[in-house]
């Protein structure tokens, strides 16, 4: 593979994510494409509990200091140690609290990728160095072979890695992750590897196992996404290193509802397995009926693993009038992908949601473009 080095200082200000349906009125009013959480909504027994902790005035005590049964819940959906997990108000937070431990002298970030990660480098006022995805046409493939040469220029560094990939949808295999932290042990480097939107795949590729193995290779999960409730606030990492972070981190950091709430939803695992596995049907069939409509529209739709796409629009196309133009006319919300690092103005993010709104979705897409 080609390598590119790329040494970069990026500005992070007017980064912006999706799904600010709050501008446009609030939810009601508006199909929000632009923020990538499960199309089935949340889980019933995820209400449920949520609902019982409100009306059982459990807000009215502190969460539990240590997040014990929260833990112990997430151990056995993750089947992994109890003692290797922590959590946090969010992936974010996780992925912030791991680089202000670490402290690296730099950085090394894949572009396109998740725009949190350059907004740490550029916290910490590091020095940042870039290797692309690889981009073949029809999907973007990681460069490993890139990002070892990177390592081998980089001492004391950290690398995160988006797996799958936020936008491109890149599902990068387990063996090439672990060459990467093989390297990057070596040279004294961290791999945070982002598995947030990892339940959506249909082949599990997670390196949650690899973890007892490598003091240098650190997961970071998003709960909320896969089961559809992002303002619950709730991302955990698994590490080797967990009792190290405790001197960086803030008591009470997941709130009281969400901890109880997701303690007793995860304790029925078989209706937690039988719902991703749902999920992951849907979200497949959908996107093999998407993808030939957006190439008929005379977009290019890169494939994907996970619950959604990115599409490269024509030369003509602006994705941010495009964006403005599908949300005031239609009540529509995509991704302008133009802000997310590695990518222009010719790139859009569009979530999977339920087929009638797909449709919608494509109809509102088609007329938009023929203008």
């Amino acid at each position: 593979m080609s390598f590119r080095l790329q040494e970069v200082f990026y500005v992070v200000v007017g980064m912006i994510h999706g799904g600010n349906v709050w501008i446009y009125g609030g939810p009601s009013k508006v199909l929000d494409f632009s923020s990538n959480t499960n199309p089935l909504g949340p889980p019933k027994l995820l209400a449920d509990a949520l609902m019982e902790a409100i009306e059982g005035n459990i807000f009215s005590y502190y969460p539990e200091p240590t997040y014990t049964s929260l833990k112990e819940s997430l151990s056995r959906f993750l089947n992994v140690d109890c003692r290797l997990i922590e959590v946090f108000n969010g992936a974010s937070e996780a992925l912030f609290q791991l680089a202000y431990m670490f402290n690296p002298l730099s950085f090394v970030l894949t572009p396109p990728s998740f725009i949190e990660y350059w907004r740490i480098a550029c916290s910490l006022n590091r020095r940042i160095y870039e290797v692309k995805y690889l981009d073949m046409g029809d999907n973007y493939i990681l460069d490993i072979d890139g990002i070892v040469k990177a390592l081998s220029r980089v001492s004391n560094g950290l690398v995160y890695i988006c797996n799958p990939n936020n936008p491109t949808g890149t599902l990068t295999v387990r063996k090439g992750i672990e060459e990467i932290v093989l390297e990057a042990s070596r040279r004294g480097s961290q791999v945070i590897v982002d598995e947030s939107f990892m339940d959506f795949t249909m082949e599990n590729q997670s390196v949650i196992e690899l973890v007892e193995n490598y003091e240098n290779l650190h997961v970071v999960k998003s709960l909320t996404k896969i089961f559809a409730s992002p303002g619950l606030r709730l991302g955990l990492v698994v590490s080797s290193r967990i009792e190290d972070m405790g001197r960086f981190m803030a008591p009470w950091r997941v709130n009281i509802l969400t901890s109880y709430a997701f303690s007793k939803f995860l304790q029925d695992l078989s209706y937690v397995n039988n719902y991703i596995d749902r999920s992951r049907r849907v979200i497949f069939e959908e996107v093999s009926r998407l993808i030939p409509i957006l190439k008929d529209l005379r977009t290019n739709p890169y494939n994907t693993s996970v619950n959604f796409i990115l599409v490269k629009l024509s030369l003509r196309v602006d994705s941010t009038a495009l964006t403005e133009t599908l949300a005031l006319r239609y009540g529509i919300l995509i991704r302008d992908a133009s802000t997310i690092p590695g990518l222009n103005k010719s790139y859009i993010r569009i979530s999977v949601r339920r087929s009638s709104d797909n449709l919608k979705l494509m109809k509102a897409l088609g007329e938009a473009l023929s203008v």
